[in-house]
């Protein structure tokens, strides 16, 4: 899935709003070993597919997917 953040930072005395777009590829941790080679396999169309993001981040723990963690990903 593609999540897309708004993100304010001043430059100078200018402030620039700006959005970041990472690319999540969610595995859970119970996925088997076939499944997970399927997403692989399927991550490069889908990569392809949603051009221009500036990230990419592949997840195995739901608590992990915090706004800091995907904004960390993404500079």
């Amino acid at each position: 899935f593609l999540i897309r953040i708004p993100v304010s930072e001043k430059a100078g005395e200018i402030a620039v709003n700006e959005v970041r777009d990472v690319l999540v590829v969610w595995t859970g941790p119970k996925v088997g070993v076939i499944e997970k080679a399927k997403k692989k396999i399927h991550f490069g169309g889908v990569s392809h597919l949603l051009k221009p993001h500036h990230a990419n981040l592949t997840a195995i723990q739901k608590e992990l997917l915090t706004e800091q963690n995907l904004l960390y990903c993404s500079d």
